[in-house]
């Protein structure tokens, strides 16, 4: 099984596509969105995972990050929202590609890629099947309110009080918590010892959402007790079989 690998642009978007050119249909395709300071190299061995199980991966750098960089430090919040207001773009773009199943897409993010997946959710027209946030909570002021974020734009070098301010400004504006989100099967997986991810949070918005689920199964929660601010090789192989059971109807 060979595993194919391409750096391209679509919608003018830097990313990375991953996919198994073996498979003689065509596959679902998965959005991979990476955290906070990163850049779409830093997921590749995730990506790799869901491209070896029969997904076409693709891997685009987040606004404001990766090549599409301004050489500046991004803001957390406004990075989260133009990145999303991208997302259905970006699908778009792959309508008519021989290699993409583009009606069955899921969304992937880790951390900062996380809170992007929640907020798109937010949006009027959601055109994915199924999004995994991972490490991350649909709560922004919860996680703009943490002592560890406080610290992280720090070092970042957005540790003013001006600046720490206009960012907890933006997680009150833009909080998903607060708006209505689309009940999609949603798979939600944090540690219980995450300092910038408050595990009560994601428990508050479950128990809230529970009531809008006809199949309770399409609301999966999973809080790793002692896992910090981290995926693990568990939380990604839950990826694969929740991706695998609502894009490709297996399980």
């Amino acid at each position: 099984m060979d595993i194919l690998l391409r750096t391209t642009r679509q919608n003018d978007v830097p990313l990375l596509e991953l996919w198994r050119q073996d498979l003689p249909e065509r596959c679902p395709l998965v959005i991979m969105q990476h955290g906070y300071l990163g850049r779409k190299e830093f997921i590749l061995p995730q990506a790799y995972l869901l491209a070896a199980s029969g997904f076409f991966v693709v891997a685009p750098d987040a606004c404001r990050h990766g090549d599409r960089s301004d050489k500046t430090t991004p803001a957390l919040f406004q990075s989260v929202r133009e990145t999303a207001l991208g997302l259905n773009g970006l699908l778009q773009a792959y309508r008519d590609d021989p290699r993409v199943a583009a009606g069955q897409a899921g969304y992937v993010g880790y951390s900062m890629g996380g809170l992007i997946g929640f907020y798109y959710l937010t949006q009027p027209l959601v055109l994915f099947k199924a999004v995994c946030p991972v490490i991350a909570t649909p709560d922004f002021t919860a996680v703009a309110d943490a002592p560890q974020t406080r610290l992280m734009f720090q070092e970042a070098g957005l540790g003013s009080k001006q600046a720490y301010e206009a960012q907890r400004a933006e997680a009150r504006r833009d909080n998903p918590a607060q708006r209505q989100i689309r009940p999609l099967p949603l798979l939600i997986q944090a540690g219980e010892a995450d300092p910038l991810i408050p595990a009560d949070s994601i428990r508050r918005f479950a128990e809230n959402m529970k009531p809008q689920y006809r199949n309770p199964e399409d609301l999966s929660v999973w809080i790793y007790p002692g896992q910090g601010h981290a995926d693990t090789i568990e939380m990604n192989q839950r990826i694969v079989n929740f991706l695998r059971h609502h894009l490709r109807g297996e399980g």
